[in-house]
């Protein structure tokens, strides 16, 4: 539909489809280097524009400097309440010493828009530890939270959380069996939350599928 869309290349950005437009927002990509892999010396570089287009091949800019810090590593998009929702995130790059890309930056903050221009601040913290690379979803349930890595890209986790309004979250017991994970995919279907895929810190993706039934 558009060999070079404007907005860019982007690392993890998010997309979301409201008000019969699709809105790509956040990401992060890195100053030096196209791909930053251990040892390239790159540095990360939030986005904060925000891009709408209503056929996917014409896109106009929405805002440059959209209200929130410029983040990424959040996956999926949560659509609540007739706003788009902006929970957490993070940046990560190479770290000196480290063997592998690395975190180095969690935001704990929430932000919705109705229109993906202008932004509000809805909570400076999300309840939960600070993470990157999680999963997020919007049912009329409210909006979840699942696994992700915490601290560190290796420290993941098999959380899951809920926040009736999209600012209280609250944790949700899981078995201990379930594995941790980062990078899934979590998706709504009959009423029930399915949890697909992700890898096992750095190494080892994960193929199982779990279900949650609230």
């Amino acid at each position: 539909e558009a060999a070079a869309a404007p907005f860019g290349a982007r690392y993890t950005p998010n997309a979301a489809s409201i008000n019969g437009e699709i809105v790509v927002y956040g990401g992060q990509d890195w100053q030096a280097v196209d791909s930053c892999e251990v040892p390239a010396n790159c540095t990360a570089r939030g986005l904060r524009s925000v891009w709408k287009s209503s056929d996917g091949r014409q896109w106009r800019l929405a805002t440059e400097q959209a209200e929130w810090s410029g983040r990424a590593l959040v996956h999926g998009n949560a659509v609540f309440d007739g706003e788009i929702w902006m929970i957490g995130g993070g940046l990560k790059a190479s770290v000196a010493g480290s063997p592998f890309v690395e975190t180095i930056a969690e935001f704990t903050d929430i932000w919705s828009s109705a229109d993906g221009q202008t932004w509000r601040l809805r909570a400076e913290t999300t309840g939960f530890a600070a993470r990157t690379h999680f999963s997020v979803l919007a049912t009329s349930n409210g909006c979840y939270v699942s696994d992700g890595s915490v601290g560190t890209q290796g420290n993941v986790s098999n959380d899951l959380f809920h926040a009736p309004d999209c600012i209280h979250f609250a944790p949700i017991p899981v078995l201990a069996e379930r594995p941790v994970r980062h990078a899934s995919s979590l998706v709504e279907f009959n009423d029930s939350l399915v949890l697909l895929g992700g890898p096992q810190a750095y190494f080892g993706a994960v193929n199982e599928v779990w279900q949650y039934c609230p």
